[in-house]
This record gives C-alpha cells, sequence and structure tokens, in this order.
C-alpha cells in the first residue's frame, strides 16, 4: 500500500523535476483531474516556468476564477507558499478538510516582474469530492434470487492513495477489495439479504450510508429452447452448436442433452457441440434445464444433413474412371479378338492352299491311273497290231 506521505513525496520530486529550461510561461499540472475523500487533506500539485530572465512576481490560485485567499470558504484550509526559482518553481496547493462544496476546477495563474500578463492554465485541476456513501447500481427495482446486485460506494476512487474498500453486511465484514470501489454479488443469494455499508482504509471515521435489500425467491426454468448453429442447410463435415436458452432464477445449474428419446444424455454443457456432422449423428435432440427450482425440457428438434459436395464429385470422378478404364479394356480386348480371327483366318487359307495342292497331285495320280498303258498288257497288244496295219 502506498502511504500519503510518500505519495505526495513522489509528487514534489516530479514537480521539481518537470518544466526546467523553460523558454515559455507556462502552468503545468501532472494530472488534470482529481477524486479526493470528503474530510481528508489532500494535494493539488502544480508547476510554473518563465524565461531566466524574468522573476515571479505575484501567484494567486482561483476556485471557479475567484480568488482562493479572498473566499471565506477557505479561510484556514488552504496553504500556499510558490518557491522561486531562475526559471520557475512548485506552485502546488495545500487543501484539508476537504468538504463536498470544494468540487469544481482549481486554477493557478502569475504574473512577472517583466510581463504584465497573467499566465495560467486553460484547463486546470477539476476537483471531485467523495464520501462512502452506498448506491445500488443494479437492479433499481425488485431483486429476484439469481439476479446481477451491483453496489458502488462512493462517487470516484480516490487520486492520490488507491484505498482498500471494507464492505459489511449487517455491521460484520462481508468483503474487501483494493483500489475498485465496486461489489458485485452474481448471483444474488437468499441470504444475502440483510444492510450493506463501506469504509475506506484510512478513512474509517468517514460517515457511510447503508442500503437494505430484500430477496424473493426465485422460480425453475422457464421459456426453456434449443437454437442450432449454423441455422440454414448443414453439410456432411460442418461443425454445428446446439445451444440450450431458458429463463430460471438462480440461473440454470445442468443441462443435459439427449438424441431419439435415448435415457442416457449425450452432453451436459450449455452448448453441444459436433465438430464434424456425418448421416451417422442426425438425429432428434432436446435439451434439459435444471436449477434448484425444478427443470423444464425443450422442444425435440430434428438434425438433418446434405451429402457434401465433394464427396459427390469424388464419386463421379470414381465413376468417370472406371467407364475409362472398363472402355480401354474393352477396346483391348476388341483389337486382340480382332487379330485372333485374323490370324485364325490366315491359318484356315494356308490350309486350303495345302490341301488344293493336295487335290491336283490326287488328280495327277489318277490321271496317270488312268493311262491305258498302265492298266493291262493288252494294251501293248492292240497298239503293236495298229502299228502293222499301217505299215
Amino acid at each position: 500500500m502506498v502511504y500519503p506521505a510518500v505519495f505526495q513525496s513522489l509528487i514534489w520530486i516530479c514537480l521539481m523535476t518537470t518544466g526546467l529550461q523553460s523558454q515559455h510561461h507556462e502552468v503545468t499540472h501532472i494530472i488534470s483531474k482529481m477524486c479526493v475523500v470528503r474530510q481528508s487533506t489532500t494535494l493539488i500539485p502544480c508547476r510554473y516556468s518563465h524565461p531566466i530572465s524574468e522573476r515571479l512576481h505575484t501567484g494567486e490560485w482561483l476556485y471557479q476564477r475567484s480568488p482562493v485567499s479572498l473566499d471565506p470558504v477557505f479561510k484556514g484550509r488552504v496553504e500556499f507558499t510558490p518557491s522561486v526559482g531562475d526559471e520557475g518553481g512548485n506552485c502546488s496547493l495545500l487543501l484539508r478538510d476537504v468538504r463536498n462544496s470544494d468540487a469544481g476546477v482549481f486554477h493557478f495563474a502569475f504574473r512577472t516582474d517583466v510581463s504584465a500578463q497573467n499566465w495560467t492554465n486553460s484547463s486546470g485541476i477539476s476537483l471531485e469530492v467523495t464520501g462512502a456513501e452506498v448506491e445500488v447500481i443494479y437492479p433499481p427495482d425488485v431483486l429476484t434470487e439469481g439476479d446481477l446486485l451491483v453496489f458502488i460506494c462512493g462517487s470516484c476512487i480516490p487520486s492520490i492513495v488507491l484505498p482498500t474498500y471494507i464492505w459489511r453486511k449487517d455491521g460484520r465484514v462481508f468483503h474487501q477489495d483494493y483500489g475498485s470501489n465496486q461489489l458485485d454479488l452474481d448471483p444474488v443469494r437468499l441470504e444475502d439479504e440483510g444492510r450493506f455499508s463501506c469504509t475506506l482504509s484510512g478513512h474509517e471515521g468517514l460517515n457511510s450510508s447503508s442500503v437494505t435489500i430484500n430477496v424473493r425467491p426465485g422460480h425453475s426454468p422457464e421459456n426453456t429452447s434449443l437454437s442450432i448453429i449454423p441455422s440454414g442447410e448443414i453439410v456432411e463435415g460442418d461443425m454445428v452448436k446446439l445451444t440450450c436458452n431458458s429463463v430460471a432464477r438462480p440461473p440454470v445449474q445442468n443441462y443435459s442433452w439427449f438424441k431419439d428419446n435415448q435415457i442416457s444424455s449425450v452432453g451436459s454443457e450449455q452448448t453441444y457441440i459436433i465438430f464434424s456432422i456425418n448421416s451417422g449423428l442426425v438425429g432428434w435432440f432436446y435439451c434439459m434445464a435444471q436449477n434448484k427450482y425444478g427443470s423444464q425440457r425443450s422442444d425435440s428438434v430434428s438434425l438433418s444433413v446434405k451429402g457434401n459436395g465433394s464427396v459427390v464429385n469424388v464419386v463421379a470422378v470414381g465413376v468417370i474412371l472406371a467407364v475409362v478404364v472398363t472402355s480401354v479394356i474393352l477396346m483391348v480386348a476388341i483389337v486382340m479378338f480382332l487379330r485372333r480371327k485374323k490370324r485364325t483366318s490366315e491359318g484356315q487359307n494356308s490350309k486350303g492352299q495345302q490341301q488344293h495342292h493336295r487335290k491336283i497331285e490326287s488328280c495327277d495320280g489318277i490321271y496317270m491311273t488312268l493311262d491305258p498303258r498302265a492298266l493291262s498288257s493288252d494294251y501293248d497288244t492292240l497298239d503293236n497290231m495298229k502299228i502293222s496295219r499301217e505299215n
């Protein structure tokens, strides 16, 4: 935890090392807006600078454009002694016993011995004052078990030192949080009924308001329904998300998913995811939402898919390839058949020619056998007789 004295020392060091060697008339602030705790003491940081040839003549803090030194509201509560250097110095304002009425814009203005003009920072520092008032941000009206309940302590978080916020319920410490003025009860329970208040560490004496809350009992799940993403056509291989929606107070504690009226569930989260849908995962789905007051079942929704176009394309390519291969095989078979037939025909022609030669040879034999001289010796006798007559 950073203590106020340490933090203010850091501010002084920062102020003393900022704006050195300036050749301009200038008023600077390390912050433009401050949140200050009521009844506390705070330092409003400031640094002024001017050319080295000039000297500070007058310096004055203004609240809402009016001199603080002349305002009776600040009498005895402010301390301001600007440091004088060759080129400027520290002009921070110490404000004690901060009040709600101190909220507003503070400016520092100065004049040098050379220039008659008042130099200032047009933005100044905006001061916001906070207390330890408890405010209910949500819900604004009726609080039901299971709702989100948000408390806020004070209007802002202090700028100088971040405090620890201490929340009490019925006078007992309920929760502590460093640097955050918000308390969330999500979901709110029946046992959270009671009176809530807050305090800030280091400001325990600060008056605090309190808020009493009443929590009415919740109810079982209602309007339970099922939604599917994608909502349009689902293609095989897609990722599908089924979400169970229900209104319940307190919120749904258990979700269950069922398919085709099966007894055992297929999922137990609010969203059931099918990373790659296929025909084996389709069917009728419904969900069950449950809290401590009861349960409710959604209507059944049919989940179906359309064949994947890429699969169809692969099948088509396979069919075409099969047809091509079959055609090639058929053509090869036809060619081989024609070749075989040709070879058979040539063989038959050759055989026929051989048989034809054999027939011719056979005929010559027959002719020879028909030669009369070869048939009988009587032919020689007759032939001799013919020759004798001729002579």
